[in-house]
């Protein structure tokens, strides 16, 4: 059956095959303006383009280590329209009646296999989900009911799901480190953002604010996984990295997984001491962590868009908000002031 023009599928191959001959460069006039009224024709046309261009790109920086296995694996329609090629292939060599015989047979067996009922995955029930929470500057540990122990920074929020067969954390917000305790038949997963890191057993730190993920690893592996993003668009298959003791990684919604890079282990989870340690960070992530810790809200005003993205190396004492507020204006052409809803703004500083 012949996929329609329209259809999801059709425009993503026909992006791959537009692909393939643009790169070829052997492209004529006419076979160009052709692309251009394709692209032209639908706006999914574009972003199928953008996205194969970008994957293909990607590719050639990756090792296969580094991409999901499942994106190296056939569908289960690929392999069965391979092995039915290869079986006509095998009987164009045979008697005539045996290979009819054959084929016959393979086609009623797939016909009772697709008037199977689907197959529902059995599951040992829904997780048990709990919320666990700090207020601002308060620290807060907890125990699972699998004995791993979480340690809370200030500000922070997550859920955590166990059952049977499955134990996961998502944190929405803050700063956590995972004492995770083993058990090779329910790997542990932390959600934070697009980020999910997988372990069985291990002792790392998280933290989520101003739509930048840190993750750190004190003990054991760590296995990262975020979706390739290349000038903020997701190429719709995700990446991975194992982390090792002494190793950390950074993860946004714009760049994706950065390159793995080493800390001294003395300082890992430093935030439990309410120290913040900073190399490279945004001022909206400073300013976002730094909320953390404020009895006040700390505002970026809107006209500070640019500035928010610039880099910051600095570290403070989360229970010291007001000496770091006093170094900003030594690093950046800002002002630091109160407006009358009693919250801190942060704004560019007048000539």
């Amino acid at each position: 059956m012949t996929v329609p023009a329209k259809h999801p599928r059709a425009i993503k191959e026909a992006a791959v095959e537009w692909r393939l001959r643009l790169s070829s460069g052997m492209v004529s006039s006419a076979e160009r303006a052709d692309f251009d009224a394709w692209l032209q024709s639908d706006p999914r046309h574009a972003e199928a383009y953008d996205r194969a261009a970008g994957v293909y790109a990607a590719l050639g920086t990756l090792k296969r280590g580094d991409i999901e296995p499942r994106y190296f694996e056939a569908s289960s329609g690929y392999r069965l329209r391979a092995f039915w090629a290869g079986l006509k292939t095998w009987c164009a060599n045979r008697p005539r009646g045996l290979a009819s015989a054959v084929l016959a047979g393979f086609a009623a067996a797939a016909f009772l296999v697709l008037l199977q009922p689907p197959q529902t995955l059995q599951v040992n029930g829904p997780p048990v989900v709990t919320a666990f929470s700090t207020g601002v500057g308060e620290t807060k540990t907890v125990t699972l009911t699998d004995q791993s122990v979480l340690t809370l920074g200030a500000g922070t929020a997550i859920e955590v799901g166990m059952s049977n067969d499955l134990r996961q954390a998502t944190l929405l917000k803050g700063a956590a480190m995972f004492d995770v305790t083993p058990d090779a038949d329910r790997p542990f997963l932390v959600k934070a953002e697009a980020l999910t890191a997988r372990v069985v057993g291990t002792v790392f730190d998280v933290r989520s604010n101003g739509g930048v993920v840190r993750l750190s690893v004190n003990e054991g592996i760590v296995e990262a996984v975020h979706p390739l993003m290349i000038d903020g668009k997701s190429m719709g298959f995700d990446t991975r990295t194992r982390l090792m003791p002494g190793q950390r990684i950074i993860a946004t919604q714009t760049t994706g997984l950065s390159d793995v890079s080493g800390f001294r282990q003395e300082s890992f989870a430093a935030w439990r001491k309410d120290r913040l340690r900073y190399k490279g960070a945004t001022l909206a992530e400073l300013v976002a962590d730094a909320n953390r810790y404020s009895a006040q809200p700390i505002l970026l005003n809107e006209a500070l868009s640019g500035l928010a993205q610039a880099r910051v190396a600095l570290s403070f004492d989360g229970k010291d908000i007001d000496s770091m507020l006093a170094t900003l204006p030594e690093m950046f052409p800002v002002a630091i002031t109160e407006d009358d809803k009693a919250r801190i703004v942060i704004s560019e500083r007048a000539p």
